[in-house]
């Protein structure tokens, strides 16, 4: 009996790639709200219950209430972990989305300019020599301002460690008081790292919209670098000596 043919896998959609990191990107940042959400409720939680600590007089209740205290260390401990892990996780994933990003608008604002000029050459039937002014006044109408997006900006303020820098090799006695060179606060960068979080999917979203119909759209890997040998434009790849009279380098050609 003759085994069926296995037909060769289609090759994945390069748009449906990107979407399934949008769609990572947003459940991380859910995932990260939550656990946030669950990490202040177990610090309130602590804070009462430290509180009632200090005002118990019964030894078997203190016992109790200590018990309960160290219990919501320990998860609020757990929490943070998970929310630092994430992020580090953001803030590492965010170049890549803003740089599959620039892509993709490229490529978008590249087919709104192409839509534009159609839609001008539909009141000049013969254009001529009127192509190229057209071709410049198709990206400056209003159909094409509006539906150009514009990828967030990697930005100092978002990419900032996160883990704090180290003061062990500052001399001793010497203080920065000007507020410039302060190190930036943690809860700021991760404020920052959110709000940046959110632009960048928001512009994903915007992108999508207008090439779900498109088949052609950039890869989702990023191209490799050409590379180029130059050392055949060089002479490099032939063996050199040393002139006996002028001292200078001469090429030889290579010996078969």
């Amino acid at each position: 009996m003759k085994k069926p043919e296995v037909q060769p896998e289609s090759p994945p959609d390069p748009l449906h790639l990107h979407q399934e990191a949008h769609q990572e990107l947003e459940r991380r940042l859910a995932d990260y709200r939550v656990l946030s959400t669950e990490l202040e409720d177990f610090a309130s939680k602590k804070i009462l219950t430290i509180g009632q600590a200090e005002e118990e007089l019964d030894l078997q209740k203190l016992d109790a209430l200590t018990i309960r205290i160290r219990s919501l260390e320990l998860r609020e401990k757990s929490i943070s972990h998970k929310t630092h892990e994430i992020e580090k996780w953001l803030q590492a994933s965010l170049i890549d989305h803003i740089e599959r990003l620039e892509r993709l608008t490229d490529y978008l604002n590249q087919k709104l300019a192409r839509e534009a000029t159609s839609q001008l050459l539909a009141h000049f039937p013969g254009p001529g020599d009127l192509l190229p002014t057209l071709e410049q006044l198709g990206v400056k109408t209003r159909f094409y301002l509006e539906n150009t997006v514009r990828p967030p900006a990697l930005s100092w303020a978002w990419r900032q460690p996160l883990e704090g820098t180290s003061q062990k090799f500052t001399p001793p006695g010497v203080a920065i008081n000007d507020p410039i060179w302060a190190p930036a606060k943690r809860a700021d960068v991760v404020k920052n790292l959110l709000d940046a979080t959110e632009s960048v999917l928001g512009s994903e979203q915007l992108v999508f919209a207008r090439l779900k119909s498109e088949k052609d759209v950039p890869a989702f890997a990023k191209p490799e670098a050409a590379t180029t040998d130059i050392s055949q434009y060089l002479g490099w790849n032939k063996p050199v000596r040393i002139s006996p009279v002028s001292g200078a380098i001469e090429q030889q050609e290579r010996i078969a």
